[in-house]
């Protein structure tokens, strides 16, 4: 559903009261009717969220302008200004500006997500006027839920420490990727060490073991009754969609794939081709699990063997995207600390080791 006209001013009259306060009202009734000319058919022809994006896409030229509200940074008057001078800010001096009482951790994790340039200034912008007005203190991982939800930026997210001897970083991906899609759970780190140590030995001897490694993978799963592995060829692909596209599947695809394990395609190959056939909005939402996953798989974090198997699956439920995994990937730092802190956090009850080997 698209942005409403009704919120679309409401967020507009916050904003312009908040953030561009000096000139009260009058300011306040002008980026309405700028607003409405924008959006009207017969004026800008913009639409309600065309004309909005482009109102909060100039707000930092006219918080400069107005209220001289950047240190050493003062507007140079001109069209077509406002990109250029969005974009010339320090990313801390943005995020201090909308939001001075940032705890220290979120004002850090915001500004090097600016300063990375993977979200923009203007994007920061946009996600702020439509979260500030609900959330008065938000967390870091909501602002860039808000960011991943209101613009098209993609938010970095932290990095697994995830090492393995003759392994590269895809391959390591790769591996996390089969235990998502396949079986639609993260690894636990000592089944992902033994499947990275077959992908080294594999690759030494013939170079390509992404193949080999699918079908015996899903071969080892299904002989510990891994999820999904009992279903008919029809029901196992309908599965493999929703595990690795977050959706159901398209006529086309469906029918191609079944054809294909009918006329004897082994699952285990046909998880390795599809997951990497994902492109687009289904790469994304794969992408975004693979990386919840990876953290789980962390040696502190399930290298003990206490993460039951529900766990394994449910740390990935209403994981769809960037913004939703970097906060679930701050629940497992917040919870398990990272690999470099001294002195882990206690783990769960132990429940016996799930390795799938």
């Amino acid at each position: 559903m698209g942005l409403s006209r009704e919120l679309a001013t409401a967020n507009i009259a916050h904003f312009y009261s908040t953030y561009l306060p000096t000139y009260g009202d009058y300011m306040v009734r002008g980026a309405l009717e700028y607003f409405d000319s924008l959006a009207a058919e017969d004026g800008g022809g913009l639409g309600v969220e065309g004309a909005y994006n482009r109102i909060m896409n100039e707000a930092l030229y006219r918080i400069g302008l107005y209220e001289e509200g950047f240190s050493g940074y003062p507007v140079k008057v001109g069209t077509g200004m406002e990109n250029t001078y969005a974009d010339s800010l320090p990313a801390h001096l943005v995020v201090d500006y909308f939001y001075p009482h940032a705890a220290g951790t979120d004002r850090a994790a915001l500004i090097e997500q600016m300063d990375s340039g993977a979200v923009s200034n203007a994007n920061f912008v946009l996600a702020w006027s439509h979260i500030a007005p609900v959330i008065g203190t938000p967390a870091a991982a909501q602002v860039i839920d808000a960011i991943v939800t209101h613009t098209d930026s993609m938010p970095l997210l932290p990095a697994a420490n995830l090492a393995f001897a003759g392994l590269d970083d895809g391959q390591v991906e790769f591996l996390v990727g089969m235990y998502v899609s396949a079986f639609g759970r993260a690894p636990e780190h000592d089944g992902l060490a033994f499947w990275a140590g077959e992908v080294a030995r594999i690759t030494a001897q013939e170079g390509d073991a992404f193949r080999e490694i699918g079908m015996r993978f899903y071969d080892a799963g299904q002989s510990h009754g891994e999820a999904g592995t009992a279903l008919n060829n029809a029901g196992y692909i309908s599965l493999a969609y929703l595990n690795v596209y977050g959706r159901e599947a398209e006529a086309q695809g469906y029918d191609y794939w079944l054809q294909s394990l009918d006329d004897g395609l082994s699952r285990g190959a046909f998880i390795a081709e599809f997951s990497g056939a994902a492109q687009g909005d289904d790469r994304q939402y794969l992408d975004a699990r693979i990386a919840v996953a990876g953290h789980v798989a962390q040696d502190h974090v399930s290298g003990d063997g206490a993460l039951t198997l529900d766990f394994l699956m449910d740390v990935l439920q209403g994981v769809t995207n960037a913004g939703q995994a970097y906060a679930a990937i701050q629940d497992i730092i917040d919870i398990y600390g990272t690999p470099q802190a001294i002195g882990l956090m206690g783990m769960a009850d132990d429940v016996g080791e799930l390795t799938l080997a």
